[in-house]
């Protein structure tokens, strides 16, 4: 219909008219961009709040599974400085036997550092709007990698330490349930490499636990950096370091 009347106008050499239709069109075509543009801005605010919904779901299950991995480090830590103790000591009394033993089992387990971040990946942080916001999860996913390294350099130790530690007493497992040692208590004692690479194990578990403890820093300042956006407050731009 706009088309027929401007071909009209057009005709009639209605200049004027013909000026009118075009700026009517004009300002039909910048009202509907406008509109778009309002829709698309919505759409992308709405999407940004589920994914930092799901960023703080994801950092919550994250800081409750560092808190207890830390608590699991300390026990193991405790329990084979314990062993080592009865090593160094050269007795091994009755009482003691179910503990050395757990404590050997335990020394050598260990956790993983980041297992509840999966809706940090790319994909999501494309889609964060602000860029100081994306600047600030970037340097802590850097941070993140940083201390998956170092634990890797650790792990390496205690792999080193654990293959000496589990030829001279290696772990059975008879089943799920049941896990035992095979060991010479008088042949450990007198072993200085099996002390050693106990002692190793024990100080790579103190490690573990501190850079868990480094992760959990940098994810709860993390977490509260989510909250404050996710409520629209201001928050600082950190690098984590």
């Amino acid at each position: 219909m706009i088309l027929r009347r401007f071909m009209l106008h057009v005709k009639e050499q209605n200049w004027f008219a013909v000026g009118l239709d075009v700026i009517v069109v004009i300002v039909g075509i910048f009202l509907g961009l406008q509109v778009q543009s309002a829709y698309e801005e919505r759409q992308a605010q709405e999407e940004e709040g589920r994914i930092v919904g799901y960023m703080i779901a994801d950092m919550e299950s994250s800081l409750d599974y560092l808190d207890q991995s830390i608590s699991d480090f300390e026990y193991r830590i405790l329990s084979s400085s314990k062993a080592i103790d009865i090593l160094n000591a050269g007795v091994l009394n009755d009482e003691d036997i179910e503990d050395f033993e757990q404590a050997i089992i335990r020394l050598g387990r260990t956790n993983s550092v980041d297992p509840y971040l999966n809706s940090f990946d790319d994909e999501n942080l494309s889609r964060i709007i602000d860029s100081d916001l994306r600047r600030v999860i970037g340097n802590y996913l850097s941070n993140v990698k940083r201390i998956k390294n170092i634990i890797e350099a650790v792990n390496e130790r205690m792999t080193r330490a654990k293959d000496v530690r589990d030829f001279r007493s290696p772990t059975l497992w008879r089943s799920a349930e049941d896990i035992g040692l095979h060991y010479n208590f008088e042949q450990l004692k007198n072993d200085e490499q099996y002390l050693i690479a106990t002692i190793n194990m024990n100080s790579s578990q103190t490690s573990y636990k501190i850079r868990f403890e480094d992760m959990r820093d940098i994810s709860q300042q993390m977490l509260q950096i989510l909250h404050k956006y996710q409520a629209g407050e201001t928050f600082e731009v950190v690098s984590f370091e």
